[in-house]
């Protein structure tokens, strides 16, 4: 840091680098439910309890400044009025070293001059001080130093960038420029905590020049990069207990924010940028020797900020949701379908919200929602069969309310599966008996766990009744089920061989079946050219089978159909 020289301030530069710091939870800021024309101000007014604001940027008609009591009642504050530009205020919150609790010091939009205005708004003093050989604009900000080590003195920031401190009598005290424009201003405590700002004054620049802070004395001005925060417009130091009040002037709303949000802040620095309008937590970490800074909220334009103890009225903006289109799902299993709906909530004030899903008029779950959340899902299984209406609400817990609505329906359209085989696939001798081929059939369902096959049905390429050269017996199939399936182990002695061609069949709950085929064959003899001859045509028939849903190829005939004939039965 190096000493003022011939009425000269040098700039002392720190290489100060902003790291990355631990996240920390957002604030929710609500707008103020009131409207206001072109607000650029704000600020506590001691005496009456009130913010007081400045309004009617940019020509200050039909007056300068209102206060906003915490019941929403505003007033006009002083006859002041046609005070151009951005008109910047500060005003004393404890009589100290001269100045009077409830006085308002403001820029008047004439470069280098302040006017003062009487606690009650009667008395004006314009000009009160005109900063000499001072050419820019109080457009940047004035600040009344709390911590004593400015004297507790106005200190004032301009568009050419200098720095003043000006006490109760109305003496001025250059205490340096920037050479940049200034926006933003606040006097820190001699404390480690604020590191290279302790006991300074400092601005900032709106262009992306970054931070500068001045010592009491004028004797050096230390500059600092933009520390990430290249639109910087406004400074506070957060005090206990207080709201946050900002002023967002694209969409001419003033932001509030709960005292409790700023609790673990109290103490530290907070930073607001003009666009976009980002409001930073910023700390010094005096072991890595650089700045933290944290995201806090972010609007539209921030112009003037600052805290007070009063609570004005909000407004409440209601929640929306949007719902997905209704949808049809496949079951998946025999309790239906499970299914993860998604639906878009979002909140204007950023409040916490609370989701309620409803099913067939059955409420099934209850979600709070951390304020800014974007979304909620909820996983749930669908029994098959109709369509079920899902209903969704959600709660601000401030009386807005939002709904929508969808509609699941859960389908089967996937028929059951079906196997069927035997133990005995060849029957011989063929001395007409009924021998039981271990006959087994196996349906599954994804839906339906209790599918089950409906019907056995056995085919043959020889009748019943044929004489089979050895006599006739019938019928030549008994017992068509699992387990009792029996066939007749005879051929006609003239002929190439017997198949038998078992058809099952199952069905679902759906009412969609399936069917599968199997064989038995009875040789006309042990050779094998005979064997492979009615194994091939065994083959060709179940294939036949199952390409055609279980019907069986020309030529083939109902098997186990004939009168009983014969004595093998």
């Amino acid at each position: 840091m190096k000493k003022k020289s011939h009425g000269l301030v040098v700039f002392s530069g720190f290489a100060s680098v902003l790291a990355a710091s631990s996240a920390l939870a957002s604030v929710t800021l609500t707008p103020v439910a009131i409207g206001f024309n072109n607000p650029i101000s704000v600020d506590f007014h001691q005496p009456t309890g009130k913010v007081i604001l400045s309004t009617n940027y940019p020509f200050g008609e039909p007056y300068n400044f209102e206060l906003v009591a915490s019941d929403g009642t505003r007033s006009q504050f002083s006859s002041v009025h046609g005070l151009s530009d951005e008109v910047y205020v500060a005003a004393v919150r404890s009589t100290h070293a001269g100045f009077t609790a409830g006085e308002l010091f403001v820029g008047t939009g004439v470069p280098g001059t302040i006017a003062r205005i009487s606690p009650d708004g009667s008395s004006i003093q314009n000009p009160w001080v005109v900063l000499p050989g001072e050419f820019g604009l109080l457009r940047g900000a004035l600040h009344i130093d709390e911590t004593g080590v400015f004297g507790g003195d106005l200190i004032v920031a301009t568009d050419s960038g200098a720095v003043w401190r000006v006490d109760a009598a109305g003496t001025p005290t250059r205490l340096g420029s920037a050479l940049v424009p200034l926006e933003g201003l606040i006097t820190l405590p001699l404390d480690a905590r604020y590191g290279p700002w302790a006991g300074k004054a400092v601005s900032c620049n709106e262009g992306g020049a970054g931070f500068f802070a001045f010592d009491p004395l004028g004797q050096a001005v230390d500059s600092f990069g933009n520390l990430g925060m290249p639109a910087c417009e406004n400074l506070n130091v957060v005090p206990p207990n207080q709201f946050f009040y900002g002023v967002d002037f694209a969409s001419r709303i003033l932001w509030v924010g709960a005292p409790a949000q700023f609790t673990s802040m109290v103490g530290d620095v907070v930073v607001g940028e003009e666009a976009p309008g980002n409001l930073w937590h910023l700390v010094w970490d005096a072991s890595a020797g650089v700045f933290h800074k944290d995201l806090l909220a972010t609007v539209s334009q921030f112009e003037g900020a600052a805290f007070a103890p009063t609570a004005l009225p909000t407004t409440n903006h209601s929640p929306t949701v949007a719902c997905p289109v209704d949808q049809t799902r496949e079951c998946g299993g025999p309790a239906g379908a499970a299914t993860t709906l998604a639906v878009a909530v979002d909140d204007p004030d950023h409040d916490p919200l609370t989701v309620t899903w409803t099913i067939d008029g059955v409420l099934v779950a209850t979600h709070a929602l951390a304020a800014g959340a974007g979304s909620d899902t909820l996983t749930f299984t669908f029994a098959l069969g109709g369509s079920h209406t899902v209903a969704l609400h959600v709660d601000d817990g401030k009386g807005g309310v939002a709904d929508c609505s969808t509609a699941v329906t859960v389908v089967d359209t996937t028929p059951p599966t079906l196997t069927s085989s035997t133990s005995v696939q060849a029957l011989w001798p063929p001395e007409h008996d009924l021998i039981n081929v271990g006959f087994t059939a196996v349906a599954g369902d994804v839906c339906d766990s209790a599918a089950h096959t409906t019907g056995v049905v056995v085919y043959s390429n020889e009748a019943d009744e044929e004489d089979t050269g050895g006599g006739r017996f019938s019928p030549d199939a008994k017992g068509f089920a699992a387990g009792a399936l029996r066939l007749r182990a005879e051929r006609k002695g003239n002929g190439t061989g017997r198949v038998y061609l078992i058809v099952t069949s199952a069905v679902d709950a759906s009412g969609h079946g399936a069917t599968a085929c199997s064989a038995v064959v009875v040789p006309h003899d042990q050779a094998a050219a005979s064997i492979a001859s009615i194994d091939a045509a065994a083959a060709s028939a179940v294939a036949f089978c199952g390409a055609h849903g279980g019907a069986a190829p020309p030529g083939y005939v109902p098997s186990g159909v004939g009168p009983v004939v014969g004595p093998k039965q």
